[in-house]
């Protein structure tokens, strides 16, 4: 047995775990997938950086000074990062130590009203490669929702009140992870706020037979406008609109709030993800095999329906109240 083929029986031989189809899989395949996983489930001991802690205060200060995000989203925000032993809380609303819980506060107030809170962890977190991948929002710490002192600033998800949160990589480990390809900002900070933003808006239950949006005159309304577009075939613009689903449209929030940010601090890298929507729209175009990855993607799809929105609702502002009115019932 070679030592790649020997790595990965170690990986799939388990009863305990399903046991990898391999055949007809190249050794060179093979050995990227044991790289994968050795590189999600590899133990990590990170400590986190000042530069991680001035990303995160940076983050805070643009999404203020843009104006690309509601002033009742960022009241009460909580950007989160975090290592193996603690959270960082960034935030202008407060926090208190309670009972086997306590809170630091480990920066003054700044000028925007932001400060940061250290407070000891006890998740699984932060130990794995995987752990510092990508963020999401809405999710928090047990400790950092004990602490939480400002409970007017909390938005109903899920069908409770929690406070307003995005849970992020630090920077440094993030940018390791992805070699630079993503902009933390715009892809993280802006991105994750904006979904805070979109269900703060989105107002009807979960599970509502309308896949979309909480109408079937919002849908039409929808798909109207984004038939308008002329830069994006049609076919393809009806096939996207095929798969539309509640996720692609939340997606399509996020996306249209962080190519703002890209457009206003990192136009390099607007251009770089007009090229991967084009490769996308191409594969769709031409029923490749990578269309089926392009429609099983929310993010993907959203990305399509972004740029059709962009052409047919120029004015950035103009296009997030539009959205913003479908969203609500």
């Amino acid at each position: 047995m070679d030592k790649v083929s020997e790595d990965l029986s170690q990986v799939t031989d388990s009863p305990e775990r399903p046991v990898l189809d391999l055949s007809g899989t190249s050794k060179e395949d093979i050995g990227n997938i044991v790289h994968g996983v050795r590189e999600n489930i590899q133990s990590v001991s990170y400590k986190l950086k000042q530069i991680d802690l001035d990303r995160i205060i940076e983050g805070a200060h643009k999404m203020v000074d843009s104006n690309l995000v509601d002033g009742e989203t960022l009241r009460g925000l909580r950007i989160i990062t975090f290592d193996s032993d603690y959270v960082y809380v960034c935030t202008n609303g407060e926090h208190a130590s309670v009972l086997d819980c306590e809170v630091e506060q480990i920066t003054s107030v700044d000028d925007y009203g932001f400060k940061v809170y250290k407070i000891k962890h006890t998740e699984e977190l932060g130990r794995k490669n995987s752990d510092y991948k990508g963020g999401t929002a809405l999710i928090c710490t047990k400790e950092v929702f004990d602490t939480a002192v400002d409970k007017d600033t909390f938005v109903k998800a899920g069908g409770y009140e929690t406070p307003k949160t995005i849970f992020i990589p630090p920077s440094v480990k993030f940018n390791q992870l992805h070699k630079g390809k993503y902009d933390y900002d715009s892809d993280l900070i802006f991105h994750e706020t904006a979904h805070v933003e979109e269900m703060s808006i989105y107002d009807w239950p979960n599970d509502r037979e309308v896949p979309s949006f909480p109408s079937e005159e919002k849908i039409n309304d929808f798909e109207g406008k984004v038939r308008s577009c002329k830069g994006i075939h049609r076919d393809v613009i009806d096939v996207v609109l095929g798969h539309l689903d509640r996720a692609t449209t939340g997606e399509m929030y996020a996306i249209t709030i962080e190519r703002a940010a890209k457009n206003m601090y990192v136009p390099d890298k607007l251009v770089l993800h007009d090229k991967d929507i084009a490769t996308d729209i191409a594969s769709v175009a031409g029923f490749s095999k990578l269309s089926a990855k392009v429609l099983n993607s929310s993010h993907r799809k959203a990305s399509i329906l972004s740029l059709a929105l962009e052409e047919v609702i120029p004015d950035f502002h103009e296009r997030k109240q539009w959205l913003q009115s479908l969203l609500r019932t």
